[in-house]
């Protein structure tokens, strides 16, 4: 992964703050990409590689982006983490809680060791989408597809 971040793991570049989310597509099991818009128009796309979890909430027609994050060696926001990896029911055994509480802990060891992303949009309007993958990737996209 190398991406142009600022410290908090907020893409700087290519700046996408008042761009759309136009898709996502997912290629294989382990590999999806996220067609992105710039507000001036210029498209992208952004590769997620060995996907282990993916969410895409509220994605509705003109899904206008905030920011993009990407955590990697860097400590994530936990409560973005668990809207990926939600807590299970309140009512099941407490053995399902510890391995769901060590998994969590676990995963954020690896995000900070630099061995997943932990991918974040923060939206405006429409889709939120949270990963934990392997590797991204940013490259530019052919403007008619």
């Amino acid at each position: 992964m190398r991406l142009d971040l600022l410290p908090d793991g907020q893409l700087k570049a290519p700046g996408l703050h008042d761009g759309y989310i136009l898709g996502v597509l997912i290629q294989t099991e382990k590999v999806i990409e996220i067609i992105v818009q710039s507000i001036n128009g210029q498209r992208f796309s952004i590769h997620l590689s060995g996907v282990e979890h993916f969410r895409c909430d509220e994605f509705l027609e003109g899904n206008i982006i905030c920011s993009f994050h990407f955590f990697s060696g860097i400590v994530p926001y936990r409560g973005d983490l668990e809207l990926l990896l939600p807590a299970p029911h309140p009512n099941v055994a407490q053995e399902y809680k510890d391995r769901h509480e060590a998994y969590i802990v676990e995963t954020m060891r690896g995000i900070v060791a630099g061995e997943h992303v932990f991918v974040r949009s923060y939206t405006s309007y429409g889709a939120e989408i949270f990963a934990l993958c392997d590797d991204v990737e940013i490259t530019p996209r052919d403007q008619t597809g």
